[in-house]
C-alpha cells in the first residue's frame, strides 16, 4: 500500500502489451477493501491475469 492504515486500494485493468498505460485499451476498474491497518508497504498486492 502507498498509505499507512490505508483500507482499500483501487486497480484500473488494461488490454495490451504497449509499454505506456495510455496506450493501452481500459477494460475497467475494481476496488479491495479490507486491508488490515498496516504501516504502509507492508500490506502487498499482486495482480495477475
Amino acid at each position: 500500500t502507498a498509505d499507512d492504515n490505508q483500507p482499500s486500494v483501487a486497480i484500473q485493468v488494461f488490454q495490451g502489451e504497449r509499454e505506456f498505460t495510455r496506450d493501452n485499451k481500459p477494460l475497467g476498474t475494481f476496488e479491495l477493501t479490507g486491508i488490515a491497518p498496516a504501516p504502509r508497504g507492508i500490506p502487498q498486492i499482486e495482480v495477475t491475469f
